[in-house]
């Protein structure tokens, strides 16, 4: 059984940040807000110490899934992010 990963928010003007505390240090998703509706993730980082526990994909899947709760679509500049669009189906819709 896996742990719940608790995930903070905050966002303040254009810009917006997830992120949870791991036993190496912070891990964080940092987005853009770009026009109406729309958010850009730009980078997801995880220390090396949490890699491989699910971390990431927990820190993107709460993303989207606010992003998809408050009517907004999702673009990226990660890589990490672009790749986890397009393995779900269901997450590809709110590509902008």
């Amino acid at each position: 059984m896996t742990a719940t990963i608790e995930i903070s928010h905050t966002e303040r003007d254009d810009r917006g940040r997830y992120w949870t505390e791991t036993p190496g240090g912070e891990a964080e998703l940092i987005y853009r807000l770009a026009g109406a509706g729309k958010i850009v993730i730009a980078s997801t980082f995880v220390p090396r110490e949490a890699r491989g526990g699910g971390v990431a994909y927990a820190l993107v899947k709460r993303a989207i899934d606010d992003a998809r709760d408050a009517g907004r679509s999702i673009g990226s500049t990660c890589s990490y992010v672009d790749v986890l669009l397009e393995r779900n189906p269901e997450w590809r819709a709110l590509r902008a």
